[in-house]
């Protein structure tokens, strides 16, 4: 494919990530522009967690009690404010369904030329999209110890740049369907039981029930 510009875009959604038996699960919301991220997490009831920031100087985090913290890597930060490793600048490009500059990378797609499958720096992100939507609306991003699963809520702005110049009107909200296993939720979440599970393209198959963490 061709090379794909850095782009802004803002959006709001619904993470969460596991390893083995640990889980964990926030909103977000996520401002970008070239070079620059400002990611806000808050738990599914709405407190707010941390606020990471990060530009060509390096990263730092505002946790809930007012502390700061500051780091070279804004992975650091989100794991040390989550618990788990989250490749913060690499997801400002897979989020929108191309690879970032580089690194090889092998890409899959469906038949009307979207992105199923992307796999890049040992991770392998799979994606989902509502109806005729260009743009992706779920990410399953999965490295050997870890799994990651975002939900995109709130649209993403025109400045959003996507592989095959989509136009942002491409864009719909997703119907919210679609949750991780969780082995733990955090404050303020709740479990039930996950019956259906939706793949790439709309299909859907039955899954074994198992209990997730509820993002409502």
């Amino acid at each position: 494919m061709e090379p794909v510009a850095d782009a802004a875009f803002d959006l709001s959604g619904r993470l969460s990530a596991r390893r083995g038996a640990e889980g964990v699960a926030a909103h977000f919301t996520w401002e970008h522009a070239p070079g620059r991220d400002a990611i806000e997490l808050a738990t599914p009831m709405g407190t707010t967690l941390a606020r990471l920031e990060r530009d060509a100087g390096g990263a730092s985090v505002r946790r809930s009690d007012g502390t700061v913290e500051r780091s070279r890597e804004a992975a650091t930060l989100v794991e040390r404010s989550l618990g788990f490793p989250l490749p913060v600048e690499s997801l400002a490009w897979w989020i929108r369904a191309v690879p970032h500059p580089g690194t090889a990378h092998a890409i899959e797609r469906d038949s009307s030329g979207r992105v199923l499958v992307l796999r890049q720096d040992g991770w392998s992100v799979v994606y989902a999209y509502d109806d005729r939507a260009a743009r992706p609306l779920r990410l399953y991003a999965t490295y050997p110890d870890l799994e990651v699963r975002i939900v995109i809520d709130g649209a993403m702005t025109p400045r959003l740049a996507i592989a095959g110049g989509a136009h942002a009107s491409d864009h719909r909200r997703p119907r919210a369907r679609w949750a991780a296993p969780m082995a733990r939720c955090p404050s303020g979440g709740r479990s039930r039981r996950e019956h259906r599970g939706h793949l790439p393209g709309g299909s859907s198959s039955r899954r074994p029930r198992r209990s997730t963490c509820s993002f409502t």
